[in-house]
This record gives structure tokens, sequence and C-alpha cells, in this order.
């Protein structure tokens, strides 16, 4: 479920905030006053902190570590039953449909952009 939730991120929105002063960040100077667009998923894909992050990996010993439910003072006070509610979800689906399959190869799947939450287009599935 974690890594499901580390590279399947749903907030599809940065978050805008103003630099208070020049400052660099990576390989980007960024002026005082300057709009910086904040993007949380991608914190959940730095190779420092979840190495080959682009790879789904159930097994990663830090799995938990994302962000997707916020950190610190911004930390999402639902998160048990965002959790819950997934798991119960894949459970139940696994457990009625355990013989479903994608009826394409993953990478046909086109994703709808421009929306909150990051789902595919279409998902064709075969029983």
């Amino acid at each position: 479920m974690e890594e499901l939730l580390r590279v399947n991120l749903s907030i599809g929105d940065a978050l805008p905030r103003l630099a208070l002063a020049d400052v660099r960040l990576g390989d980007v100077e960024v002026g005082k006053g300057e709009l910086v667009l904040v993007l949380v998923e991608g914190a959940n894909f730095d190779p420092e902190k979840f190495p080959d992050p682009h790879r789904f990996d159930v097994h990663r010993d830090n799995t938990a570590d994302h962000l997707s439910f916020g950190g610190g003072a911004h930390y999402c006070p639902a998160t048990a039953l965002g959790r819950a509610h997934a798991r119960i979800a894949l459970g139940v689906l696994l457990d009625r449909l355990s013989d479903l399959a994608l009826a394409v190869p993953a990478g046909q799947l086109v994703w709808r952009t421009g929306f909150m939450k990051r789902i595919p287009e279409r998902l064709p599935v075969i029983r």
C-alpha cells in the first residue's frame, strides 16, 4: 500500500510559494519575490531518499517514508482513514476478482492530466 501511495500521489497541483530571499534550489537561482511552484510528489521520487525512484518496489526498506499525506504541521489528520479505505478496497477487489489483469501493457495506459486525482483515462481489464 505504501509504495502505491508513494508513486501515485493524487495532489496533482503545485503549491505556490514566494521566495523571501535570493536562494539557490538545486541548479536554479531563485530571486527574492519570485514565484516557486512546489510539487510535493517530487519528494517521493528523490533518488537520495528512494533509490531507483521510478521503479515500483513494495519491498523498499523505507517505503512508508513518502510525503503523500504531507509532513510535520501539514500532516493529514485523516491518514489512517485514507490508508484503511485503500487497503479494504484493494483487499475486496483481489478477493472477488483475483484473476483480473490489465488487457494492455501498463506502458500503454493514458493518464488523465489537469485533474486533482491521477487516474487513467481508461483501464481495460480481462478476467
